[in-house]
């Protein structure tokens, strides 16, 4: 059978254009659409969005526990199981356990997309159930198993590309949910050592809120830190934004930091080299996109370290700037295009 004939289930945590953390996915389903006769979105919850006609979405709502939801899930999956052709999961390996009679009896593949630093029981367990685990790289999936897939980012190039909005200052921007992962204090330390030569005139745009209740903690050491280093007129802190204002946000900066240590790439990171962003890394995984620029890298957790490479980027021409910029671009379009990841997924259907 031809791949665009086939029919597929497709199990995710949230269908929503406007959520600041799986916004991009309204993407995904809408590039999938174009290869599959129909495709079944069965989502926790569900926002705004817009599909084409062979995209049926069914919300089962995130109340009651684990067990509720999974048999809310497996009675939209047993009116369909015989009508499709496998199961697509997102990010969700304990529905993937959950889905084992469709694997056992019904004998329908079944591929889960999972991207995470963890390596915990959830994943495990799903990877006996599964066909294949698609992930980014090898450092975003770290099971033992031979069932990896590892074909990069899905980044939707005609969303995110350059186009420049002019300023007046040096614009850093910092995107990703507060937390002490994402490491914010350490950039404003750096920012703090800036803040001597007056000579810089550096703002930063701040963008993200607290995702866990775990994390307010650390949101208030961030606020007290700014007021501590008396950087509250130099910082534009956004909260949440939605995904699909995030293109403004990116053309508006002249430095993209992300402050991560070195695990699964944040693709964040890769959105804002397809808009030709310069950026500034932790993460030594991203040596596959920046190898040849040692000057996008800095230790992680040393604002002294961070600082100078700011203070290098501020120095570089506009037009140095911009030449990486547009290199990083076309790297993001040839290693991490949504168009080819989606198809290397269908394939496998």
């Amino acid at each position: 059978m031809e791949t665009g004939r086939k029919k597929i289930i497709l199990i995710t945590q949230r269908v929503d254009s406007r959520d600041s953390i799986l916004g991009f996915f309204i993407d995904w389903i809408n590039e999938m659409a174009k290869h599959v006769e129909m495709l079944h979105v069965i989502t926790l919850g569900a926002g705004q969005y817009s599909f084409p006609e062979n995209v049926k979405v069914y919300e089962i709502g995130k109340e009651g526990g684990f067990v509720v939801r999974t048999l809310r899930m497996m009675g939209v999956i047993k009116g369909l199981i015989s009508q499709v052709d496998g199961i697509f999961v997102h990010m969700c390996p304990e529905y993937v356990f959950a889905l084992a009679p469709v694997n056992i009896f019904f004998k329908k593949p079944v591929f889960l997309w999972f991207v995470h630093r963890s390596v915990n029981w959830r994943l495990r367990l799903s990877s006996i159930f599964v066909s294949k685990i698609f992930t980014v790289g090898k450092e975003s999936c770290r099971l033992k198993t031979g069932k990896i897939n590892i074909i990069g980012h899905g980044i939707n190039n005609e969303f995110f590309r350059p186009n420049l909005i002019p300023h007046q200052a040096f614009n850093i921007l910092c995107v990703g949910r507060i937390s002490p992962i994402k490491d914010q204090v350490t950039l404003i330390n750096a920012l703090a050592e800036l803040k001597a030569n007056d000579q810089m005139n550096i703002k930063l745009i701040l963008v993200g809120d607290v995702y866990l209740e775990t994390d307010k903690e650390y949101k208030n050491r961030v606020k007290n830190k700014i007021v501590e280093a008396g950087l509250a007129d130099s910082i534009d802190w956004k909260g949440s934004v939605d995904y699909k204002d995030m293109p403004v946000i990116f053309n508006q900066a002249n430095l993209l930091i992300n402050l991560s240590p070195t695990g699964g790439k944040d693709k964040v990171v890769l959105e804002a080299m397809a808009c030709g962003l310069p950026v500034l890394v932790a993460n030594k995984s991203f040596v596959d996109e920046v190898g040849e620029h040692a000057e996008c890298f800095f230790e992680f957790g040393n604002a002294s370290d961070l600082s100078k490479k700011i203070e290098h980027f501020y120095n570089l021409g506009a037009d140095i700037r911009e030449e990486m910029g547009k290199e990083f671009s076309e790297i993001v379009s040839k290693k991490h295009s949504l168009e080819n990841l989606i198809k290397q997924i269908m394939h496998s259907f």
